[in-house]
């Protein structure tokens, strides 16, 4: 909704509480003071025509003119219809106040919701996978697909990986270990003697479970290690638990 209209809609309510009472005082006004009661019907008037009223205007001008004249004829029918007019200007204001109203409080549950989305997107936890074999690579996609906890890019060696991290921001790191071009035991040496990345969580992924292997993967700098075939729960704790404590 635009601002002018959102004004308009303001004045309407302003104009309703205004004379919302005004034809069970004017009888009194009436007999009290003749030229008040004039004043009051042409301010009456005048209000109706800047918020265009075109109804309560013409019935307000003639009341006002009747008022006026030396007779008076009929005064109780000009009040009579410019008091139904009133009535039927309030239902309107009542109903585009409320439709005005409801289309805010619509745009403002939206907006609120689109925030909610943006800071959810802005916070969503980052995660590089690299690992040169496409099945192991796409089982590991499937593994962790459907989760919207966070965002994975991949990369199918430990020196794409260095690469990727010089262009974006990661907040964890899967890493294979046996890897052409560069492995991953490397590529964790390498990550851990960049200050910009010494912080960032390693988790081993491998198919060696022998005894001493994971010590291996933590000498080199990685944080954790599981072993392939990838266990989905394990996966996601080992994951869940590495990004808390690294935005901890």
């Amino acid at each position: 909704m635009g601002g002018n209209q959102t004004i308009y809609y303001q004045l309407l309510a302003s104009f309703k509480d205004t004379y919302a009472n005004f034809i069970n005082t004017l009888d009194e006004i009436i007999n009290d003071d003749i030229s008040l009661a004039i004043r009051e019907v042409h301010s009456l008037k005048g209000a109706a025509a800047n918020l265009s009223i075109p109804d309560v205007h013409l019935a307000a001008k003639s009341l006002e003119a009747n008022l006026k004249s030396d007779t008076k004829a009929d005064l109780d029918t000009f009040i009579k219809t410019l008091s139904e007019k009133l009535d039927e200007s309030f239902d309107v204001i009542d109903k585009l106040t409320t439709e005005s109203k409801d289309e805010e409080d619509t745009k403002d549950e939206e907006d609120t919701k689109t925030k909610a989305q943006e800071q959810e997107i802005e916070v969503k936890p980052k995660i590089l996978l690299t690992e040169d074999n496409p099945i192991n690579q796409q089982v590991i996609i499937e593994v962790l697909s459907g989760d919207e906890f966070f965002e994975l890019d991949t990369a199918d060696n430990g020196k794409e990986a260095l690469a990727a991290l010089e262009k974006k921001s990661y907040d964890l790191i899967l890493m294979d270990i046996q890897m052409p071009v560069m492995d991953g035991l490397t590529a964790a040496k390498h990550i851990r003697d960049n200050e910009r990345f010494k912080s960032i969580p390693i988790i081993a992924v491998t198919a060696h479970a022998m005894k001493g292997y994971r010590e291996l993967c933590l000498n080199a700098g990685m944080n954790d290690y599981i072993t392939k075939p990838v266990d989905k729960n394990i996966l996601h704790a080992k994951i869940k638990r590495w990004l808390s404590k690294s935005t901890a």
